[in-house]
């Protein structure tokens, strides 16, 4: 896919999120069938923190070891499995909230991530883009690659 392709790709889904409602399972359909990594969190003022509400399909198998319940409704702090082990170190899950504040006050463009996901043995680098939205009086911050 070129630069161009993605970024059409990207507008699209944009203009799709906009002005849904959290009660359209389309919008959570979307994120769940992406091809690659997605997300979708909800930003809570207190105490100030962001909670997953859904990961694509990818997402859930390369990082969360197939179990969605590993990070779907958790922060980035929280998300980890039943055994007690955490799927991120503090300093990413600190990273992954400064970058999703930096998306909340406006600022706008790629963003690249580093991840490192020990206890799947998984570590890459996500470059994608966050954008916020505001459904039914809750700000929601979305992420694709």
């Amino acid at each position: 896919m070129t630069g161009d392709e993605g970024a059409s790709r990207f507008d699209s889904l944009l203009q799709k999120f906009e002005n849904t409602s959290l009660s359209d399972s389309l919008a959570f359909k979307v994120i769940r069938t992406y091809p690659g990594l997605a997300f979708v969190k909800e930003y809570l003022r207190d105490p100030e923190r962001f909670v997953m509400l859904e990961i694509s399909d990818e997402y859930c198998r390369r990082i969360c070891a197939g179990d969605r319940n590993v990070y779907v409704g958790k922060t980035d702090f929280e998300a980890g499995f039943s055994d007690g082990r955490k799927l991120w170190r503090y300093e990413v899950a600190e990273s992954y909230f400064q970058n999703d504040l930096r998306t909340l006050r406006g600022i706008k463009g790629p963003v690249s991530e580093q991840w490192d996901a020990e206890v799947v043995h998984q570590q890459d680098v996500w470059n994608g883009k966050k954008f916020t939205t505001v459904a039914d009086g809750r700000t929601l911050l979305w992420g694709f690659d």
